[in-house]
C-alpha cells in the first residue's frame, strides 16, 4: 500500500526504550512515551507505564490516565511477535491483535500500532489513522494532504481542494524516522509552502488534472490499447488499466517511481463512480 493510505504504511516496538532500559529487570515498571492506535482509534498518546515481561524484548504498556488501557507486545524472533491488548470498555483481557513486525520503536500489523520510547525522545503521540480523507501529492507513504473541500464529485466539473496536513506529517515520519517531531515539522512545512492543492475532472470524459498540474486520461484495460499510438515511457507498462499523460502522450507504468498509484488514486477521490477499483 502505498502505506496507502499510505500508505495510513507505520509498521512496529521499542527503539530508543530498549537501549534506555537494556539493564532494566524485567517486570519492573518504568515510565515511558507511549502509542496505542487500534484500527483508526488512538488509546493512549502519552507518558505511560512501561514494563519489560522477559529478557526477549517483551513489554507491556498501561495508560496511566485512569482507563486501564493497557497493551503487550510478545516477541517471537527477531523483529516478530504477537499483540495483544485490555479495552476496559469490553472487559476483555488481553484480546488478540495478532502478528506483529518490529519498526523502530513500534510495533505493528499495519493497523495497529503498540510503542514505546524514552522519556527523552522528541516523538510525536497524537493520532495518525482514518487516512480516508487524503489525497496523495506524492509516492511515499504519508505524502498525503487532506482533503478540505470536495464540489461535483462524478461531474463534468468534479473539484478538490487540499491542505497540509499534520496527521500525514506523522504518518509519513513513522517507522525509520521513529516518529521524530523535527521530521513531522519539516515535511509539513514543505507541503505548507506548496501551491499544488487543486485536483479536478471531467468524469463524463474521464479526464482529470492532478496536484502538479498534468493532464491525464482514462482509456481502458491495458490489453484494449494500442501501444503503438503512444510515446515510449521508457519500459513496459505492468498495470490492469491504461492512463495517458496527454501532455507528453505516454502511458503511466506501474512502478515504484512513476506515480501510477497517485494518478489512479486522484481519478478514483473525483470521479468514484466512474474510476475502477481493483488497481
Amino acid at each position: 500500500m502505498r502505506w496507502s493510505a499510505a500508505t495510513r504504511a507505520l509498521g512496529f516496538a521499542l527503539g530508543a526504550l530498549l537501549a534506555a532500559l537494556a539493564l532494566a529487570t524485567p517486570a519492573r515498571a518504568a515510565r515511558a512515551k507511549c502509542l496505542l492506535e487500534i484500527g483508526e482509534a488512538h488509546y493512549i498518546g502519552s507518558v505511560c507505564e512501561f514494563t519489560r515481561i522477559d529478557h526477549d524484548g517483551s513489554f507491556r504498556i498501561v495508560d496511566t490516565g485512569g482507563s486501564q488501557t493497557e497493551a503487550e507486545v510478545k516477541v517471537t524472533a527477531a523483529g516478530k511477535g504477537v499483540a495483544s491488548w485490555t479495552n476496559p470498555r469490553t472487559q476483555i483481557r488481553q484480546q488478540s491483535l495478532g502478528e506483529v513486525q518490529q519498526s523502530g520503536a513500534c510495533w505493528s500489523d499495519g493497523a495497529s500500532y503498540i510503542c514505546a520510547w524514552a522519556l527523552d525522545q522528541d516523538v510525536f503521540l497524537g493520532p495518525v489513522g482514518g487516512r480516508t480523507m487524503f489525497v496523495p501529492y506524492g509516492e511515499r507513504a504519508g505524502m498525503d494532504d487532506e482533503i478540505e473541500t470536495a464540489a461535483g464529485l462524478d461531474t463534468d466539473h468534479a473539484v478538490i481542494h487540499t491542505k497540509p496536513s499534520r496527521r500525514a506529517a506523522a504518518y509519513y515520519c513513522g517507522g525509520p524516522f521513529n516518529h521524530e517531531k523535527t521530521c513531522m515539522d519539516a515535511a509539513y512545512r514543505r507541503r505548507e509552502t506548496s501551491k499544488d492543492r487543486t485536483i479536478s475532472a471531467n468524469c463524463l470524459s474521464k479526464e482529470w488534472t492532478g496536484l502538479h498540474g498534468s493532464h491525464y486520461r482514462f482509456l481502458g484495460p491495458i490489453d484494449s490499447v494500442d501501444r503503438s499510438r503512444f510515446a515510449d515511457n521508457g519500459g513496459g507498462i505492468d498495470a490492469p488499466w491504461a492512463i495517458l499523460d496527454v501532455e507528453h502522450n505516454f502511458l503511466v507504468a506501474n512502478c515504484g517511481a512513476c506515480s501510477y498509484f497517485e494518478i489512479h488514486d486522484w481519478y478514483q477521490k473525483l470521479c468514484p463512480s466512474t474510476a475502477p477499483r481493483d488497481w
